[in-house]
């Protein structure tokens, strides 16, 4: 720009749409506009600086107007004595001041910007009268001063020192400061800049970081998804009331922002800037924050596109409470608890009066954990869990619906966090931020609780939490150990540390490796031998599976299979039982005589009705990996991709179909299926990777089956071919079925195989 520029006349030609995108784009303070600097290197020939116009703060929307003679009398009115001011640039100095990059208590670089607001018409009428004007050599003094021989313990108290000892000295009107930090911020070219303003009915101070360098993957391009890329990033809040933002404070909240954004991948700014100002609102107890966002490698021949924003923590919770009592379904998780009575039946009962409500529909169930009592500790142990629903219910219509549910269950409150028999609460509401008397979304104590983050992790890895805008999984990470222990539905006892052996017994003339060794004559011997040398379960099947096997009847494996059951519990043996079966009519009879658990090697495949039953009995389901049935499976081991995957991918979707018939999570058993559709290296292959699946986070904290016993792997490397003579090798596959996570390990040799998991055991759960 050369020649003469007039401010005011050229505003007054500016079209009045750009004024109002003008008008919202610039920070205000207390409502009104602030223009901290209007630089213009050449609007003064002969001087070697710019010229620059310091917080015109009432640069109002009437000093806008088209109107000329208006818009004159408001600059004379607006424009005089009133914005006098004298002035202090880029003062140096060293300061104690919080603590510095490094987060020591060390002295660092400062530059101080003061303003002082006073009327110089009487000190510029006459060049003698002196007793009208701030000195300012003195005024530098005096800074220099305070600042070299005090310790200050944050930003704020700095200021508010450095004010003190200017009012002491001078009066004027009003009093700004602006100090930088440039070396405080580790990870920015810029440095800190904290502002302040000091008047006689009010103050206002502000943060601002400028030029955090970091890294993330961000774009819609399949090349931008590959690396992460260079960002700019620029932050400023209002730092209200008698808050003292210290320089620690300082560091956390720009170590959080370079946490934040560097664990992001989203696929443009404006979602991060967006997401980011939520998480600093929220996260960080801002109110307000102005962030800006630069890609510097986005365009090749522009310096870098950018998005800027303006974000509060009151728009953000207006916009969530229209989006709450809209009409639309959401979906909802609400955590349950249970310490009083039969936990799992109370459990049980309440997800199905839950269910049973109008526009409540529920879709899954997480595992259950057994925790120890918080808060008030003198009570029993409590089982926890969380549900997914979906709802077309307002926040405050579903805990009504939460209340009902207790109150039909007989829950009386006489202990705040006291035993209950049924505890139901809203842990989160979609990505809803809902705060009323009576509620707030997402729940108060949810981000300190294991029994709460960890189940609705099991349910949804990804899950954000709405306020911060973090990670659920980052948040159980940085938990202490809380003794939260995954229950095992399939066990009389709660909980169980380690491994656990399910002994075989197979009532079929052609099983591979023990074909009628047991019968209806001898069948309740061989469970109290099986129980006495270390059984935990019973598996009982009533026709072979293995290769090419001759099917039976359904009438002859119900013959063989429910008397067995009957005789079992006949006997008083109250040993879990497991129905080694893949035919829903012998599940049922085998339910009804006494059995507990279902074990489908086809995972519902060969009867879809097995898994409806399942959820409608309420009793444990084994899915198995396989393909085919025991006369195809064979033929069908070829894999296309790494077997791991191929296993996950086939398996979750079993795993899918459960949780939509009904089936909770925490009566899902998997198996990897050794020896089914798989090769003797394949087999082996799946058990070395074996901690992968059980580690998926589809599959968290699901129990898992592994059945080696005898199977053509295990004897493969040792030589053995006959299968009862795979003992060695069965030990060996059985250890690092342990050592890698399986929960179950379905064997035919109890006795031995019960000292080996012993040994696997004590190995695992080993500690210094």
């Amino acid at each position: 720009m050369n020649g003469s520029f007039n401010l005011y006349t050229n505003l007054s030609k500016v079209p009045k749409h750009l004024l109002r995108n003008l008008k919202g784009s610039l920070p205000r303070y207390r409502g009104r506009i602030t223009v901290s600097t209007f630089q213009s290197p050449k609007i003064l020939l002969r001087s070697s600086t710019n010229f620059k116009c310091w917080n015109l703060r009432t640069f109002s929307t009437k000093m806008l107007s088209p109107n000329k003679t208006g818009f004159f009398r408001e600059s004379e009115e607006k424009f005089d004595d009133n914005y006098d001011s004298v002035l202090v640039q880029n003062l140096r100095a060293n300061a104690k001041v919080g603590t510095d990059q490094w987060r020591r208590a060390a002295s660092q670089p400062v530059e101080v910007n003061l303003r002082m607001d006073l009327n110089t018409r009487l000190n510029g009428e006459d060049n003698h009268d002196l007793k009208n004007s701030i000195h300012y050599g003195i005024a530098s003094k005096i800074v220099l001063e305070t600042i070299e021989k005090n310790e200050f313990k944050g930003l704020r108290n700095m200021v508010d020192m450095i004010a003190k000892a200017c009012r002491n000295q001078f009066e004027f009107r009003d009093f700004f400061v602006n100090v930088r930090l440039p070396k405080k911020v580790l990870r920015s070219r810029s440095g800190l800049v904290y502002d302040a303003e000091r008047h006689k009915d009010y103050q206002q101070d502000r943060v601002r970081i400028f030029d955090l360098e970091l890294a993330t993957i961000i774009g819609i391009h399949p090349f931008e998804r590959k690396e992460k890329q260079r960002l700019g990033i620029d932050i400023s809040f209002n730092v209200g009331g008698d808050k003292e933002f210290d320089s620690l404070a300082i560091s956390d909240l720009c170590h959080e922002v370079a946490s934040f954004v560097e664990s992001s991948s989203f696929l443009t700014i404006e979602a991060l800037v967006h997401k980011l100002s939520k998480f600093l609102c929220f996260s960080q107890s801002v109110d307000c924050v102005h962030i800006k966002a630069e890609k510097p490698s986005a365009i090749t021949f522009a310096d870098a596109p950018a998005v800027q924003i303006y974000r509060s923590k009151k728009t953000f919770l207006q916009d969530s409470f229209l989006k709450c009592e809209s009409s639309l379904p959401k979906i909802a998780y609400i955590s349950f608890g249970s310490n009083v009575g039969s936990r799992i039946k109370n459990i049980a009962t309440a997800l199905k009066c839950f269910s049973e409500i109008e526009d409540i529909t529920l879709l899954d169930v997480s595992p259950l954990y057994e925790t120890k009592p918080m808060y008030y500790e003198n009570q029993s142990l409590f089982m926890n869990g969380v549900c997914k629903i979906q709802t077309r219910l307002s926040p405050f219509n579903l805990l009504r619906a939460c209340q009902s549910v207790e109150q039909k269950l007989g829950r009386i409150k006489l202990i705040d966090k006291g035993p209950r028999c049924i505890d139901l609460d809203i842990a989160m509401y979609d990505d809803c931020i809902y705060e009323s008397e009576d509620l707030t979304i997402p729940h108060v104590g949810m981000l300190e609780r294991e029994f709460v983050l960890r189940p609705l992790i099991a349910l949804d890895s990804t899950l954000v939490h709405p306020a911060t805008q973090q990670l659920l999984l980052k948040k159980l990470n940085e938990l202490p150990d809380q003794g939260v222990k995954v229950h095992a539905s399939y066990l009389n006892k709660s909980v169980t540390e380690g491994a656990v052996i399910m002994g075989i017994i197979n009532i079929t003339p052609d099983s591979f490796s023990d074909g009628f060794s047991v019968t209806l004559n001898n069948v309740v011997e061989v469970v109290n031998e099986m129980v006495e040398n270390g059984a935990s379960i019973i598996d009982i099947g009533g026709q072979s599976t293995r290769p090419h096997a001759t099917p039976v009847s359904l009438s002859e494996e119900i013959n063989r299979v429910v008397p067995a059951i009957y005789a079992i519990r006949n006997a008083g043996i109250d040993i879990p039982i497991s129905v080694d079966t893949f035919e829903v009519e012998v599940a049922k009879e085998a339910i009804n005589a006494g059995a507990n658990i279902i074990n489908d090697i086809t995972s519902g495949k060969k009867c879809p009705d097995m898994l409806s039953f399942a959820a409608k009995a309420e009793v444990p389901i084994c899915l198995m990996h396989t393909r085919g049935t025991p006369q195809t499976m064979n033929s069908l081991s070829t894999y296309e991709k790494d077997i791991v995957q191929e296993v996950f991918e086939e398996l979750n979707e079993r795993v899918c179909a459960a949780i939509k018939a009904g089936i909770p999570r925490y009566n899902i058993i998997l198996d990897p299926g050794f020896g089914f559709a798989k090769k003797i290296g394949q087999s082996t292959y799946l058990l070395h990777k074996f901690e992968q699946l059980v580690n998926k986070p589809e599959f968290m904290d699901l129990q898992w089956l592994s059945g080696p016993s005898r199977k053509g792997f295990t004897g493969h490397y040792s030589q053995d071919v006959e299968p009862k003579k795979r003992v060695w090798g069965t030990a060996a596959a059985v250890t690092a079925s342990v050592l890698k996570g399986a929960s179950i390990i379905r064997v035919h040799d109890v006795k031995e195989m019960s000292k080996v998991v012993a040994m696997a055991n004590a190995i695992k759960l080993s500690t210094p």
